[in-house]
């Protein structure tokens, strides 16, 4: 509910930029989504965090992490779905065009959530190996949903000269540095076996 929201207030904050061309206005809320997204999930990482070092009987929080990645992994794929659904069952297909609309197929909108969703697996995986076969089946069923949304429901994409290779490029770049990085569960972290703590001997996941 939070992340649909923020997307809300995002695609608001937008149109208060005044862009002078869609491609523009579209990259900036792209960056303002994917920005709350990952530090969404940074949230949860200090909260486990919080919750480790005042826990008495130091019990180690990764395994409920792994659970909550699957979690998120299982909504992203169903809010996929359920867009699919509203928009083929709850908007006019004979409404006027615009930009943003409805039935529009909003590539730029896609590449974030392509982008999260590869930063929720990489970061899962260090947790739960399994993340990976999981991931894969719900890349396929979008992959359907998105196939079917694009030719079966949404206006035909009209031709733009504009290129997000650029900005996906980075965009991966900077999930690969949070995920390598990022306290205390980053990669570097996990693997180090300690849930960021050096000296404990509660968390290793690799014996």
């Amino acid at each position: 509910i939070i992340g649909f929201t923020w997307e809300y207030l995002c695609n608001i904050l937008t149109k208060l930029e005044y862009w002078a061309y869609w491609s523009d206005y579209f990259k900036s809320t792209c960056v303002k989504v994917l920005l709350f997204k990952i530090l969404n999930i940074f949230t949860v990482f200090l909260v486990k965090r919080i919750e480790f070092q005042a826990d008495e009987d130091n019990v180690c929080q990764l395994e409920e992490l792994a659970t909550q990645f699957f979690i998120l992994l299982g909504f992203n794929t169903s809010a996929t779905v359920a867009n699919m659904i509203f928009v083929a069952c709850f908007t006019d297909q004979n409404e006027e065009r615009s930009p943003d609309g409805w039935r529009e197929f909003i590539l730029s909108q896609e590449y974030v959530e392509l982008v999260y969703r590869q930063f929720l697996v990489h970061l899962g995986f260090l947790l739960a190996p399994m993340m990976a076969l999981f991931a894969v089946m719900a890349t396929i069923l979008e992959y359907g949903c998105d196939k079917y949304r694009l030719l079966r429901i949404c206006h035909k994409p009209k031709a733009t000269k504009s290129s997000f290779r650029g900005v996906l490029a980075f965009y991966f770049f900077l999930s690969a540095l949070f995920v390598m990085f990022s306290f205390p569960n980053g990669a570097v972290f996990v693997l180090a076996g300690s849930f960021g703590l050096a000296d404990s001997d509660t968390c290793f996941i690799y014996q």
